[in-house]
């Protein structure tokens, strides 16, 4: 599956930190970790099991451990409303 930011959701890079803005609700979230590397790969076009495959290349987890932490940090970007997904 595909995801893309939001048009809603405004971004900026702090430090090894993403700051992540919901325009429609005003809420502001930060992504640390592995946060702000999948960002910047959801932001390139990778699907999430490419995704899953650049956690599993540039961190020391596990392709399990890799699609757990990935596909809950996406749920949640999707939950607030930050991505949604694509047919792309």
């Amino acid at each position: 599956m595909k995801w893309i930011a939001s048009p809603s959701a405004v971004f900026s890079d702090l430090d090894g930190m993403t700051a992540l803005l919901d325009t429609h609700g005003n809420i502001y979230y930060c992504l640390s970790g592995i946060g702000p590397f999948v960002w910047d790969n959801l932001r390139a076009g990778a699907s999430a099991d490419e995704i899953c495959a650049a956690v599993t290349k540039n961190y020391d987890v596990t392709p399990s451990v890799a699609q757990t932490d990935v596909t809950a940090l996406l749920d949640k970007l999707s939950s607030a409303g930050l991505i949604v997904s694509t047919d792309a």
